[in-house]
């Protein structure tokens, strides 16, 4: 499978859905999406964009990813543990307009976490 679309009736990628997905070149998420579940991309290709409406990223969801930078949604309530690790190291991660380094994860979450409460 090298190119997916995805409805927009869809609200959640499931577990695992494009784990080990080596050959996806061309997958938008819509914004109808709003959970994308762990292991979801798992060790895929998957460079995309993470839509505005996206609220729960889970654990693993684009671990071992090709994925180097990523701006999450302001509206992300949840991103869960090794979301994007990456081989021993992570990606850098945008968030409300600053950049957080692999080693500043547990910061990030904690940001999230104060702005959802």
């Amino acid at each position: 499978m090298s190119s997916v679309t995805i409805p927009n009736s869809v609200t959640k990628i499931g577990e695992s859905a494009f784990a080990d997905c080596k050959n996806l070149e061309s997958l938008n998420i819509p914004n109808s999406v709003t959970e994308i579940e762990r292991f979801a991309f798992y060790n895929s290709k998957y460079e995309g964009v993470i839509p505005d409406g996206v609220t729960v990223i889970g654990d693993e969801a684009f671990a071992n990813n090709s994925i180097e930078t990523v701006t999450l949604p302001d509206g992300i309530r949840y991103l869960g543990e090794g979301a994007f690790y990456n081989y021993g190291s992570g990606c850098d991660i945008t968030y409300r307009g600053e950049i957080y380094y692999p080693e500043l994860y547990g910061e990030l979450l904690e940001d999230i976490a104060a702005n959802n409460t």
